[in-house]
């Protein structure tokens, strides 16, 4: 086994130098295989035993791709020592392979070449003029570590509140914070957090956490550059446009799901529970698929309408430079507002006095195409591979778990553990994918883009 480990990372590692893009997709590979080999070990398991290689590589994927699906239980299959192993997964997926090499360069006082500045800013989400690459990435792990610290003091203070030793409480505090800010899912009861679903600081404290790692680190840049700028020439700074879709997106999905969750599950999945619970759970249920995958009720009493809900808000996803998955809220937006303007008979996309250029527009579209594109690929594989049951809603459930699984989210109505073997790779496949990004991935294996350099005449051409 460690041979075959050896000759892969020696690929992987040869691979890596011919363009930047491979390099993320090489490194990121080699990390998930490292963690795999960590998990199989019997130190990693609670039975001393060796973990065989699909559920230890499938579990490493899910952690450091940050979705939370598991084909095994996590908190009683895996040790203490398995438990870190994951959660140091979930971390490095979370804030990017790119920014941690990147930014233990920038504090070695290394020089990035303008490729290598251009790449790291686009995986950011920042790809535009008045970034900075030091600063940004400074920052990203500031406020990782501020906001995981905040998370873990917090959850530390309610465990031993619930009557948890303060090493145990500790622990989990750490865990499942790491795990909620990173949008990871993982728990570490068998449950969830279903057990907690009556405890307000722990389900408010984890959603917090998860929206907060959902905004993204160039809001945060964007944020902080603002508040310490003073008035220039009678000019006040404001955020900007960025940062301004990602808050108004980021409240209306918010307000909107709840809203909707109330509507569809409040004689289902809530019905149980006294009405501040209720709203609770909604908010949390209405937030946790964009993209954490933690669930405070229990999967298989959500209604029909809650799980289309919940589909529709896994795809949506996070924002661009964040700890989410999905298709970006932004991507989503400009389709919005492309489509509005179209009805509306206007030529260009415009928002708040500011026109969204045409490359936005198109990087948008060929963003959402082609995560539509690749989930309904893998959604036709898994139905080719997985034995047909008439009568079920089985179908359903498999293209719930396709877009859970692409998505980066981990939310699941029970059916991963019982996939088929070759449909649990296909599934950790397309985490892999969901979490560099089909762009990302496209752009790896693209040629070199050719310039424009000859104009040829337009002609119209019906489309409805």
């Amino acid at each position: 086994m460690r041979g075959v480990y050896s000759r892969v990372a020696t690929a992987l590692l040869r691979s890596a130098p011919r363009r930047p893009e491979w390099r993320l997709v090489a490194s990121f590979a080699l990390v998930i295989l490292t963690g795999a080999f960590l998990l199989m070990l019997p130190a990693a398991s609670t039975n001393g035993e060796w973990t065989p290689l699909r559920p230890a590589f499938f579990t490493a994927m899910s952690a450091g791709c940050v979705t939370g699906l598991s084909v095994v239980d996590v908190s009683t299959h895996f040790s203490r020592f398995g438990q870190i192993v994951i959660m140091l997964l979930m971390q490095i997926g979370g804030l990017g392979l790119m920014t941690f090499g990147t930014f233990v360069l920038v504090l070695a006082g290394r020089r990035l070449s303008m490729r290598d500045e251009a790449l790291m800013l686009e995986s950011l989400g920042a790809a535009e003029d008045g970034f900075s690459v030091r600063r940004l990435l400074k920052r990203t792990i500031y406020f990782s570590l501020i906001f995981e610290t905040i998370g873990a003091g917090l959850l530390f203070c309610r465990f031993m509140a619930r009557g948890f030793e303060w090493p145990k409480a500790a622990y989990h505090g750490v865990f499942h914070a790491v795990s909620g800010f990173c949008n990871a899912g993982l728990a570490l009861y068998k449950d969830n957090l279903v057990g907690f679903q009556n405890d307000p600081v722990i389900v408010l404290t984890i959603a917090s956490l998860f929206i907060l790692g959902g905004i993204g680190f160039p809001v945060f840049y964007d944020l902080t550059s603002v508040a310490l700028r003073r008035r220039e020439r009678g000019h006040r700074h404001v955020l900007n446009l960025h940062s301004r879709v990602v808050f108004f997106m980021t409240a209306s999905l918010i307000v909107l799901g709840t809203l909707l969750f109330l509507l569809s599950d409040w004689k289902h999945a809530l019905r149980d529970l006294p009405v501040g619970d209720k709203i609770t759970g909604a908010i949390f249920q209405a937030t946790t698929p964009r993209t954490a995958g933690f669930n405070v009720v229990p999967m298989d009493s959500i209604s029909d309408a809650g799980n289309a809900l919940t589909m529709l808000l896994m795809a949506i996803g996070g924002a661009p430079g964040s700890t989410a998955g999905g298709i970006k809220v932004t991507s989503v937006f400009v389709m919005l507002l492309c489509m509005v303007g179209f009805l509306r008979g206007r030529q260009a996309t415009v928002y708040r006095g500011r026109t969204i250029t045409q490359a936005t527009v198109r990087a948008a579209i060929a963003t959402v195409m082609l995560c539509l594109l690749t989930i309904f690929t893998v959604y036709g594989i898994l139905l080719a591979i997985e034995p047909s049951q008439p009568g079920t809603s089985r179908a359903a459930q498999l293209l719930y778990e396709t877009i859970s699984a692409f998505c980066t989210v981990g939310l699941s109505l029970d059916l991963t553990p019982t996939l088929q073997p070759l449909s649990q790779w296909v599934v950790a496949l397309a985490m892999f994918v969901g979490r560099l990004g089909p762009v990302t991935l496209a752009l790896t294996i693209a040629r070199k883009p050719i310039a424009d350099t000859i104009r040829y005449p337009e002609e119209p051409l019906s489309v409805a």
